[in-house]
């Protein structure tokens, strides 16, 4: 098997094209290198677990979910995490929802799977699994339970690294719930294996991100961080992560890829104001008596129609009472969809300077202008329109 791509560097050459005096002039700017994780995107989320009326591994409602998610237009699914659900299954149930998910995915989309049991043995069967399967990249949190000397939690990872030699690697850090963090001398040591790629960092400290980025400079390596609490998406992002993976990005995946494009076309303003939205929608969740993951999954049968079961015990289902809740989490979510337009129609389309002042020429223009419309909703997109019919009063 030929070894899979990871992080690539990549040479960007900036050029600026104008009109001026009848005559289009292209200058060009200084190049730049950046380094990019060879995968379909860095926008992933959560994959969570399903079950049937018999409370097994739903193999149909785990291919229904993916479907869903892939239309409402996210880079990626990580399998198997937290919202998974991963320490009360077994190797097989694992196996068996990995497989659905790779089967419905059909190689659209990016898929990192968690594979980490709280054992070296059936870390690596999970390992090799999944890279016979043909992951992007595999990933894995700390033993748990045992408060294990470093140089224990770095052979552990290195171990089931090595059962998938040819698959990228993630670190999943997440000290409240592992009871180990991930130092600075453990990740130095991590460094050392190729395969490791990144870190899905789920520690409340934002600059962690940044510190993780930085140590990896010093080592002489590029990595890829996910922003890991949902909360603060927009601050992770903003400080560094070039991504996210979180548990509540399935309920209202819409919001979160508007968030992501927001970022990502500098309009921070708006995304402030999207993040209070979807921390309320993620506050009222955790207001349940049941287990959040629960509310997540009634909350998609509301918004969606997908009958993907409760949680596994000991996780608690929903409660007397809980049922109003959801319902106020469905309603905040559809409250808050919206469509965001990405267009240039004010300017700098016919010329870039206003020659006589030398200031920047800012009239709107009369050509016809390229323009992006993120909705999800496809019975609002107006087909064969003017510009003006979707954006009317503004």
């Amino acid at each position: 098997m030929e070894p899979k791509q990871g992080l690539k560097k990549e040479t960007r050459r900036h050029y600026q094209g104008y009109f001026q005096d009848g005559e289009y002039h292209v200058e060009k700017f200084p190049s730049t290198e950046v380094y990019e994780y060879d995968s379909k995107g860095y926008f992933t989320l959560y994959q969570s677990e399903n079950y049937d009326e018999n409370g097994d591994v739903s193999v149909e409602g785990t291919k229904a979910l993916v479907e869903f998610l892939i239309e409402k237009g996210v880079d990626g699914l990580y399998v198997g995490g937290s919202s998974g659900e991963c320490i009360y299954l077994s190797v097989e149930d694992r196996k068996k929802t990995l497989e659905a998910v790779m089967e419905a995915n059909k190689g659209r989309i990016t898929i990192i799977a968690h594979v980490a049991c709280n054992n070296t043995k059936d870390s690596c069967e999970l390992a090799r699994h999944a890279e016979a399967l043909g992951v992007d990249a595999i990933a894995t949190i700390p033993p748990i339970y045992f408060r294990l000397p470093e140089k224990a939690i770095a052979k552990y990872w290195n171990d089931i690294s090595a059962a998938a030699p040819n698959t990228d690697y993630v670190i999943y850090n997440i000290p409240q719930l592992a009871g180990v963090a991930l130092t600075m001398p453990l990740f130095d040591e991590m460094l050392k294996n190729p395969r490791v790629i990144g870190v899905k960092n789920s520690s409340m400290p934002i600059q962690d991100i940044q510190m993780f980025k930085r140590q990896a400079k010093l080592n002489n390596r590029e990595v890829v961080i996910f922003n890991g609490p949902d909360e603060q998406f927009v601050g992770g992002r903003m400080i560094g992560a070039e991504g996210g993976i979180g548990g509540t990005y399935g309920v209202m995946p819409e919001l979160f890829v508007t968030l992501n494009n927001m970022i990502k076309a500098g309009d921070v303003k708006e995304a402030y104001k999207l993040q209070d939205d979807i921390n309320e929608i993620i506050y009222t969740m955790c207001s349940t008596k049941g287990n959040m993951y629960a509310t997540a999954k009634a909350a998609l049968k509301k918004r969606a129609g997908l009958e993907l079961g409760g949680v596994r015990e000991p996780l608690l289902n929903l409660q007397d009472g809980d049922e109003v809740i959801v319902d106020k989490v469905v309603e905040l979510v559809e409250e808050k969809k919206g469509n965001l337009l990405i267009t240039a129609d004010h300017g700098n389309a016919e010329q870039l300077l206003d020659y006589e002042t030398g200031a920047p020429f800012t009239a709107h223009t009369t050509n016809p202008v390229p323009f992006i419309l993120v909705n999800y909703d496809k019975e609002r997109i107006i087909e064969k329109s003017q510009l003006n019919d979707e954006i009317r009063g503004t």
